[in-house]
């Protein structure tokens, strides 16, 4: 296609974003097996990925919604946020939001989540109950030794969730945490095995 074409493989990418109905067409008459589907190809692969992530519930795309306006509206909350991937050596960036008319960009959402998962679920483990606290200690210690964090960091990270943990929070806030905290850490299995 790029030779017969006369589309230079420097340019073809621009090509495709400019014009990817004309693209699909071309693709079409010299190779109709790469393109069997009915209609716009695009269509079909949103819908195929919108099917195939209906079973789980919304469970990834409602957590990466939570986290994202929990972080994105609070200054000082992503800061220390910043401060704890600082500290585990992840790269700090706010997990995107979902967009319900954009199915094929959950998977880079999923991607996102799990790259950062342990950094959340430090940072959120203080909003846990002293009861679940005790119970999920485990999974903080294993993100500890997962980033081979040092003692000095670990007592930069306890004194940061010191202060998440003295926060004054709305009805509002509270309800996000528990979802979140549920979802990362309660039923944490869940959420790695469907990202």
């Amino acid at each position: 296609m790029t030779k017969d074409g006369n589309i230079s493989t420097k340019h073809l990418s621009s090509y495709c974003v400019d014009n990817v109905n004309k693209l699909e067409v071309k693709i079409r008459s010299q190779c109709p097996h790469l393109l069997d589907i009915d209609g716009d190809s695009c269509h079909h692969v949103h819908n195929t990925a919108k099917q195939f992530s209906e079973p789980f519930g919304m469970h990834v795309e409602s957590l990466c919604t939570d986290i994202h306006n929990d972080l994105k509206w609070s200054p000082d909350l992503h800061a220390i946020f910043s401060e704890i991937c600082c500290a585990l050596k992840v790269k700090c960036t706010i997990p995107k939001t979902f967009v319900s008319f954009r199915w094929l960009s959950i998977y880079d959402i999923a991607q996102d989540l799990l790259r950062l998962l342990g950094a959340l679920t430090v940072f959120y483990f203080p909003f846990l109950s002293a009861m679940n606290s005790s119970q999920f200690l485990h999974i903080v210690v294993n993100v500890y030794k997962a980033c081979n964090v040092g003692n000095t960091a670990r007592d930069h990270i306890r004194n940061l969730q010191k202060t998440l943990a003295m926060k004054a929070l709305t009805q509002a806030d509270k309800e996000c945490k528990e979802r979140i905290t549920k979802k990362l850490i309660d039923q944490r299995l869940e959420t790695q095995l469907i990202v």
